[in-house]
């Protein structure tokens, strides 16, 4: 009855763009916006690179045949710096953890991963001279190239903090909501319990994980433009959220 994904991908589904190329999932149906995913581009500090432009001419990885969301959020951070993968050198890579070994293995001159995640730590740690995150463009020509390219995104910024892993100084970084979604059919009464009960234990969901740090009960209805299913709005109503 219930489903999961980043808004940039429900974004896509819904609109038959994107991975969703040709086919709209028209009954589709947002039941609760929970946290915000962080992610952007990193390079190694002893490199030297110090702006998405610089990347012009380095290896870059290409394809995510195991997760090809990320060739979206790959060519995204290219375009907002106004480069293709044609401009640098199309490494093949496969999934996410094998294109983050390759970087420590210093085939690859950039990765993408998520702003506070473990793996940083791992990384920073094998690589002499550690990591550090590029900031992305926040012009609106900028943003509106990277957009086109992974809807539903947006850029802000991200401040230096003790966890904040490769963050060495305000950098702007791809940040994007996780949807709980359902369908137009599912029972109003199932997803009215779902929504109040996840609404009523949001310290729950905050104790499950570092990730959750950024979920709060009180975002759960923000509005994205798209269709929320009607029992989760009438609950957002009670709640006073919209």
């Amino acid at each position: 009855d219930f489903g999961l994904s980043n808004l940039p991908q429900y974004t896509m589904a819904v609109t038959g763009t994107g991975l969703s190329e040709g086919t709209k999932y028209e009954n589709l149906r947002i039941a609760a916006n929970m946290m915000v995913f962080r992610t952007g581009p990193i390079v190694r500090i002893d490199d030297n690179i110090n702006s998405l432009a610089e990347l012009k001419g380095k290896r870059l990885p290409y394809g995510f045949k195991a997760a090809p969301l990320f060739a979206f959020i790959g060519d995204a951070i290219l375009a907002n710096a106004g480069l293709t993968i044609k401009d640098g050198k199309a490494v093949p890579v496969v999934a996410l953890r094998q294109h983050w070994d390759i970087f420590k293995e210093g085939k690859i001159d950039y990765v993408i991963a998520a702003v506070g995640t473990g793996v940083l730590t791992e990384m920073n740690a094998s690589i002499p001279g550690g990591i550090k995150y590029l900031s992305m463009d926040a012009s609106d020509e900028a943003v509106k190239r990277t957009l086109a390219i992974f809807p539903g995104s947006y850029l802000a910024e991200v401040q230096p903090a003790k966890p904040l892993v490769g963050v060495l100084q305000p950098v702007n970084v791809f940040h994007y909501d996780y949807l709980i979604w359902t369908h137009k059919g599912a029972s109003d009464e199932v997803v009215y319990k779902v929504v109040k009960a996840l609404y009523d234990n949001e310290q729950d969901l905050k104790e499950a994980g570092p990730l959750w740090r950024s979920h709060a009960s009180k975002t759960m209805g923000k509005d994205h433009g798209l269709d929320y299913h009607p029992a989760a709005v009438k609950f957002y109503k009670e709640a006073g959220l919209r």
